[in-house]
């Protein structure tokens, strides 16, 4: 019963994070919060998990907590600063708690990579059918969205579901790795799932395309293929990386212009939006 209400929670709460865009989940937040604490509740109630669930061991996060909420004292404005620290714990705690528990089983990780890989995928195949039409039916009719304008129908990078290309580009990057983990799995369906999403996720980030996304990009690989000993693939990923980079560096286009290796520091900073 506890694995069924888990799937349908779980799932819930990634077509939150896939599909809404941040106006409709700051305009609900509190639906949010609320449902964050039930699915607390539930694993606190089964004494099973109880133990678990809390820890000694936590202690870097509530270190964390506390780092971040010194920030707050040298804020200019410390009122915006407390609010949005406030946001953050609100948000970050429950999900770490969450998180915590469902990797704790080799079924929970399998389900919950299975549940991201699905929506990243259709967030990213989104991306690209934006990119094809020129148009996102969502912040057309439904959304008031103030990139919309520059990104699709001008300057074009995908926006898909998540309100802004580095959003956009930053999600899938945070997807990326339970794509990966896939790889290894049976029965086959699932390895091919991680395969199509690590495909489709890996051709947005560079279409969307920016320099801090692309770094994080370029570091999630080397440390993959790092960590699993793939040194022909370590090698040949550099090399294309080397190749990008001197490619982007003649074209006028401003979007490849962005991977460019020599742009000056208000350049880059641009680039990072």
């Amino acid at each position: 019963m506890l694995k069924r209400i888990t799937l349908i929670i779980i799932s819930l709460l990634f077509i939150r994070i896939s599909f809404f865009p941040p106006p409709i989940q700051d305009r609900y937040w509190i639906y949010a919060r609320i449902f964050f604490g039930a699915f607390l509740l539930i694993l606190i109630l089964n004494k099973k998990y109880l133990r678990f669930l809390i820890s000694y061991r936590d202690w870097p996060l509530w270190l964390f907590l506390i780092c971040l909420f010194s920030g707050t004292v040298s804020a200019t404005d410390k009122s915006v600063a407390l609010r949005t620290y406030l946001y953050l714990a609100m948000n970050f705690l429950p999900l770490f708690y969450i998180g915590k528990y469902l990797y704790g089983s080799d079924k929970n990780i399998n389900m919950v990579s299975t549940v991201i890989c699905i929506c990243a995928g259709l967030v990213a195949f989104i991306g690209l059918t934006e990119l094809y039409f020129g148009k996102n039916i969502l912040y057309e009719n439904f959304i008031f969205n103030p990139y919309y304008e520059r990104y699709v129908k001008f300057n074009r990078r995908p926006i898909g579901t998540q309100f802004h290309p580095v959003v956009l580009g930053s999600y899938l990057l945070g997807c990326l790795p339970f794509s990966f983990g896939l790889f290894g799995k049976k029965p086959l369906c699932l390895k091919s799932l991680g395969i199509l999403t690590s495909l489709l996720c890996a051709i947005v980030i560079i279409l969307t395309p920016c320099r801090g996304v692309l770094l994080g990009f370029v570091a999630l690989l080397l440390f993959y293929l790092w960590k699993r000993k793939k040194k022909r693939f370590f090698i040949v990923f550099l090399f294309c990386l080397i190749l990008l980079i001197t490619i982007c560096s003649s074209p006028k286009n401003s979007n490849l212009y962005r991977f460019e290796s020599g742009k000056t520091r208000w350049e880059s900073a641009d680039s990072i939006l």
